[in-house]
């Protein structure tokens, strides 16, 4: 898997990974509730919010990102690994990019 920042083309894809998980674990999705996914582009500008997506083949497979909340405190959010490429600890290996 190789982990890049997310480019503006990719966000669609980026969101539909993190909507599978959500739809997979809840059984439905409440788009209210996830308003930083609607425009990841702007809202995780690579400055203070970072957005990074984890390919395989060109496909995006895996997704994690930070928010920054104070001068030394980031949060870990949209970590997320499609199904068929779950157990492969490519969750890991995306939580250890974020830190």
């Amino acid at each position: 898997m190789i982990i890049t920042p997310i480019q503006v083309h990719q966000s669609e894809q980026a969101k539909n990974v993190i909507l599978s998980g959500f739809l997979e674990r809840f059984g439905f999705i409440d788009h209210s509730l996830n308003p930083d996914i609607h425009d990841i582009s702007t809202e995780y500008d690579g400055t203070q919010h970072h957005f990074f997506v984890g390919k395989e083949n060109e496909n995006i497979i895996c997704t994690g990102a930070i928010r920054k909340e104070s001068e030394n405190t980031y949060q870990i959010v949209r970590m997320s690994v499609l199904s068929p490429y779950r157990k492969r600890g490519l969750g890991r290996i995306m939580l250890q990019h974020l830190e």
